[in-house]
């Protein structure tokens, strides 16, 4: 049976420093809310995408999902602005500099199309507005009733618009088209101003920590009260949205999410119950201390509009202590599971094996239950052809639990 071992897969290649365990390959010795989840999701899931770094070839630009990617570029362009106010620059400023960062990261340079699949093109529509009466045989034309992609027999031997059904003149005009309607470029512009407007008004504000750094991605590092293979602690880390002041609060830790649902108290309280929320209510209490609490920011995209809605997630120390028991509870698990792996690969059998399937999971993944697991069909596969299949179907990109993100990370 085919298989791949730690020495053909040398996960922490290319990372410096390499959140991989040195003493045992097939873990991790730092983890973040990402490998947690993959863990918890399914093993199989966590020895593909988490160890192989395995991702799915998506779309004919080869893009990411449309959630993740208008997440992430939300993310960027609050990053920017977030700096810019921290620096001194007035909101107005701050909000241009942040939409103008948005529009060049969504429409890389010398594509014809846009992150989205989106582009710019000319739609004509005839102008005729008879009335129709049918018992008088007088009709309208059916080319008026709504725009169409212009393809040139819209126009007449001198290049004017005109009807190519009914010879009348015909307007035309260029717009933005694009095949995706709620997550675009268009929409992402207005969110991206709208929260930008929010944030402005509110009453919450961007801290600068003692060393000089901004409160936006700010990474961190909180040790778990177990040790890794290597000797030293286990480490859990992130990178917090941004770290805050608000009246009455001695820290918070904005966190802004995307949702085309109507955000409502039953969608807060799955958001609240997800681990990220616990992770980063979690981390901030070690890093901030006791009084720290996560501000969520959710971001509604509709097609016509954006609204933002906040809500801050309060955790007892009772609770918090449990969510690092449960942490541990999926580390030590990993361990026992990559001591296996590294058992079985040094028999020459298939590691894959300490990495049971967990078919229950394969319909949906964390946050998004609707979506199905990119290995489903992968685990459909008899053994002996799931590398063939995973040769032709995924390319590798290793996540790297402490690498860089917001704007910033883009020219790195």
């Amino acid at each position: 049976m085919t298989h791949i071992s730690p020495s053909t897969l040398h996960p922490g290649a290319g990372m410096d420093p390499s959140p991989w365990s040195k003493a045992l390959p097939w873990t991790l010795s730092i983890w973040d809310n990402t490998a947690y989840q993959q863990a918890v999701h399914c093993w199989r899931h966590f020895l593909y995408a988490g160890i192989r770094g395995l991702r799915p070839n998506v779309g004919p630009w080869g893009l990411a999902p449309i959630d993740l990617t208008f997440g992430s570029l939300i993310h960027d362009g609050v990053d920017v602005y977030t700096k810019a106010v921290a620096v001194g620059l007035g909101a107005e400023e701050a909000t241009g500099l942040a939409l103008s960062h948005t529009l060049t990261a969504s429409w890389p340079a010398d594509a014809e199309r846009d992150v989205f699949g989106g582009f710019y093109g000319n739609v004509w529509q005839c102008s005729d507005r008879t009335r129709t009466v049918t018992k008088k045989g007088i009709v309208r034309c059916p080319w008026s009733y709504k725009e169409h992609l212009a393809d040139g027999s819209e126009a007449d031997d001198c290049g004017q618009p005109i009807c190519p059904h009914c010879r009348k003149p015909a307007s035309l005009r260029l717009t933005y088209l694009c095949t995706e309607k709620t997550k675009n470029r268009r929409t992402l512009a207005r969110s991206v101003v709208r929260l930008c407007d929010h944030l402005t008004a509110g009453s919450v504000r961007p801290l600068t920590m003692a060393d000089g750094r901004i409160g936006s991605e700010y990474r961190w590092f909180r040790e778990l009260s177990i040790a890794s293979p290597d000797g030293s602690p286990y480490l859990m880390s992130g990178s917090f949205d941004g770290v805050a002041s608000a009246p009455g609060v001695r820290t918070l830790g904005p966190e802004y999410k995307t949702t085309r649902r109507n955000p409502d108290e039953a969608f807060f309280s799955a958001l609240t119950m997800s681990p990220q929320v616990h992770t980063y209510g979690w981390a901030l209490d070690g890093e901030f201390g006791k009084g720290s609490r996560v501000m969520l920011y959710v971001i509604h995209v509709n097609p016509q509009f954006s609204e933002i809605f906040q809500k801050p997630v309060y955790m007892s120390p009772a609770a918090l202590a449990e969510w690092q028991g449960e942490i541990e509870h999926y580390v030590q698990e990993a361990e026992l599971r990559a001591k296996l792996a590294q058992d079985l690969d040094a028999r020459g059998e298939d590691p894959a094996a300490a990495y049971p399937r967990r078919l229950t999971a394969c319909n949906g993944l964390p946050g998004a239950p609707t979506t199905p697991c990119p290995f489903r069909d992968f685990c459909r596969q008899d053994p002996t052809d799931r590398e063939r299949f995973i040769a032709d179907n995924f390319h590798e990109d290793r996540w790297n639990p402490i690498g860089a993100k917001g704007a910033a990370a883009q020219t790195l």
